[in-house]
């Protein structure tokens, strides 16, 4: 999982789509292993070993082709995404957790890849931050230095470590504290000089992902209808509140930049597999999605909204299939 636009039914063809989307998600992996730490790479690792293991274990279990399970490529399309959404300071061992939650519980559970109604990786992520919001914040501190101390190493397995390995926030964290003091004018100055603030690395890592979804659309994986709806939405209800509150809320850029809508919008809205069969339905799915992300990351204690928006949209995709399936010439 994602499954993307495939059209063709052979294996060769779904294998060469979910690698074309691990490529594309390279270069954020890149970005988040050089300003957050080579930790990074050890979760990819933790990941894909545990979704390869889950996934030999219930194909076995099923009596299916075990080449064919493991080597389509959509776990470790899966495992990216995890790792890609989740802090690079967390424990190995909640790695392993919502990865085996994303793989087993919401992929294999339904009958294996392309059966499943949830978007696997985002329930890992909603399971982290449901179950570990204490490791929300836990982003390294970005380094000159790309290594990774024995120490700090030891501590990623017990949750335990250095006592400034791990006290960074988020931008958004950081953007909803001023928020609630009322420091509006910080905000607009880090944003007028956003590339001498810590939340440059941040900038850089949306546009990896906005480098990733331009690679997709242009090897023709996917197209830019969704993800231009669903930030549309997204940007649109930002405006909307921003501007109703009288200038009291977090700039719609900020809002923007500094979570994972981008990423989102073309790695996760784009995923036909839990989205409607049809146009009109896949469009409101993305308006759905980009609303919901904003209305969560607002009005809840949740930094970033993406996972449950994408969760909550999926449960409406029985409704959107029956409402707007096309009807058949003639009748």
């Amino acid at each position: 999982m994602p499954v993307y636009l495939c059209k063709e039914n052979s294996m060769k063809t779904t294998n060469n789509i979910m690698l074309q989307v691990f490529l594309a998600l390279i270069p954020a992996l890149l970005v988040k292993t050089y300003f957050w730490g080579i930790n990074t790479i050890f979760l990819l690792v933790v990941a894909i070993l545990t979704a390869t293991v889950t996934e030999i274990v219930v194909a076995k279990l099923r009596s299916k082709n075990l080449l064919a399970e493991v080597s389509n490529n959509s776990a470790a399309v899966t495992c990216m995404i995890l790792v890609l959404s989740l802090p690079s300071g967390i424990p190995y061992y909640i790695m392993l957790i919502c990865t085996l939650v994303a793989i087993l519980i919401a992929k294999q559970i339904y009958g294996g890849m392309g059966q499943n109604i949830f978007n696997p990786a985002m329930v890992g992520v909603a399971v982290f931050l449901i179950t570990y919001p204490q490791f929300i914040t836990y982003w390294n501190i970005p380094s000159n230095e790309l290594n990774y101390q024995v120490s700090n190493m030891l501590g990623a397995f017990t949750g335990t470590s250095a006592v400034d390995a791990y006290t960074q926030a988020t931008p958004l964290t950081e953007i909803k504290t001023l928020m609630q003091m009322g420091n509006h004018a910080n905000l607009n100055q880090d944003l007028a000089n956003i590339t001498q603030t810590n939340y440059y690395p941040w900038l850089v890592y949306a546009l990896s992902f906005l480098a990733g979804g331009f690679y997709l659309w242009v090897r023709k994986i996917i197209t830019l209808t969704l993800p231009l709806v669903s930030i549309v939405a997204f940007v649109g209800l930002s405006c909307l509140h921003y501007l109703i509150t009288g200038y009291s809320q977090a700039n719609p850029l900020y809002s923007l930049i500094y979570g994972s809508m981008i990423f989102g919008a073309f790695f996760i809205v784009t995923d036909p597999v839990t989205a409607p069969q049809y146009r009109t339905g896949r469009i409101i799915y993305a308006i759905s999605i980009g609303c919901l992300a904003y209305i969560i990351r607002a009005f809840t204690n949740y930094n970033d909204g993406i996972a449950f928006a994408v969760l909550l949209s999926n449960i409406l995709v029985p409704l959107l299939d029956k409402f707007f399936t096309p009807k058949e010439f003639g009748r």
